[in-house]
């Protein structure tokens, strides 16, 4: 019997309303144990998944990293791999394809046909001001006309690779590794993710990911989402809109101090309220009690996440990614714990809506199992994939390493392709 190895993996999750910090114990017969978490408030450090304050974000992150370093009794440079989340409003998505001429004598496709399409899909004119963070494979077309998953093997005389490129602000990646840099993790160690894709393989059963879904984290800043169907990556976006934006209408409609909307909203009273037949909401200030209607309550919350919801569904359907998502949408995030978003969902999409939580998770739980934290996991997660990916022996017949590949096989190149 083969001796099972262990790596310790970690995870760097940086939001606009927390910063997390979590470790693993990653174990060659694909187990994983959180073993240490630490979390403190962002306090305004970010702003839509962008850094605003450099020395801010980077106390707040040592206050989770400490926190987390001391439950699991390890050191950030001791995990053979660290994952860092990447998002907000420089994030792009563009479809490309790149096209190769089948060569060989018996005009069957091999790996480096595949692989030379690939590299032509990537070289993509570079926006400007932007950095190409990783690739998600998509599909192949054989002879214009033959679409397949698996074009290796197959005989043709022209291949097509589809592929959708990730793009990230230039400065907004330097920041985020000057930020790691700061915190005196090694960078070797370092690999960046898009935040999307990270919920996704926390949260998402086998079959979302093969009969089709949208998955959507609805943060306090951001709302990214994700369309995957048969292990596909078919769109994705970051909207500059979340929860925040909800408590901030709030504010400017009751004319209410942002304090008492932010609680009503985290609190879970919003909830509550919206799901009750309460005519007023009544609150308290200063010793003077106050009545507003639930309905004016309603209509500025609904106005919001209609607003959110829309705008990712012309998205999804410019991409022509609307078809065939028979397992509905998966919300995780702040937003998933306000049921009106998921019948605004229903509503905007015709399709059901589930609350995402961690598939899997063992060890050190506490509340990593609850939607706010599924980037957080799922971060984790993906650093467990590419540490049992890179330390297995005979990875091409390994079946562990077999189901690894299949687990990541939506993200190629991701590790390798951050570069400034």
């Amino acid at each position: 019997m083969a001796k099972i190895r262990e790596n310790f993996v970690g995870t760097l999750d940086i939001g606009s309303n927390k910063c997390c910090v979590l470790f693993g114990l990653s174990r060659s017969n694909d187990e994983l144990e959180i073993i240490g978490f630490g979390e403190a408030k962002s306090d305004g450090s970010v702003l839509k998944g962008d850094i605003l304050d450099m020395e801010l974000l980077m106390n707040q992150l040592t206050l989770a990293l400490n926190d987390a370093e001391q439950m699991a009794n390890i050191s950030i440079n001791e995990s053979s791999i660290t994952t860092v989340n990447i998002s907000g409003t420089t994030m792009s998505f563009i479809p490309s394809v790149g096209s190769v001429t089948i060569k060989n004598a018996d005009q069957r496709i091999t790996e480096d046909d595949y692989n030379e399409a690939l590299e032509n899909a990537e070289r993509f004119n570079m926006p400007e001001n932007k950095s190409h963070l990783g690739t998600f494979e998509s599909y192949s077309v054989i002879n214009n006309s033959k679409k397949t998953a698996a074009p290796i093997g197959q005989s043709a005389n022209k291949l097509d690779v589809h592929t959708l490129l990730q793009f990230v602000g230039v400065n907004e990646l330097k920041n985020t590794k000057h930020l790691m840099a700061d915190l005196g993790i090694e960078e070797n160690n370092v690999d960046y993710i898009f935040s999307g894709i990270c919920g996704l393989y926390g949260c998402l059963s086998e079959s979302e990911r093969k009969n089709g879904s949208i998955f959507i984290d609805l943060g306090a800043g951001t709302t990214e989402f994700v369309v995957v169907n048969n292990y596909i990556i078919t769109a994705a976006g970051v909207l500059p809109l979340g929860m925040d934006h909800v408590i901030n209408d709030l504010s400017l409609g009751l004319k209410l101090p942002m304090s008492i909307c932010r609680n009503l909203v985290e609190s879970g009273q919003l909830e509550q309220l919206l799901k009750s037949n309460e005519t007023f909401w009544e609150y308290e200030i200063n010793r003077t009690k106050y009545r507003i209607p639930s309905h004016t309550i309603e209509l500025i919350v609904n106005a919001r996440l209609q607003e959110i919801f829309e705008l990712m569904k012309i998205q999804i359907y410019r991409n022509n990614a609307h078809c065939d998502i028979e397992a509905g949408g998966i919300l995780i995030g702040g937003g998933a714990l306000l049921s009106r978003n998921h019948e605004i969902f229903r509503n905007t999409f015709d399709c059901n809506c589930r609350t995402g939580r961690a598939i899997g998770m063992t060890g050190n739980i506490g509340n990593l199992s609850t939607p706010q934290y599924g980037t957080t996991y799922g971060l984790l997660k993906m650093a467990h994939a590419y540490s049992m990916r890179s330390k297995l022996p005979n990875k091409n017949h390994n079946p562990v390493t077999i189901a690894v590949d299949k687990f990541i096989q939506m993200f190629s190149k991701v590790k390798d392709s951050v570069k400034l």
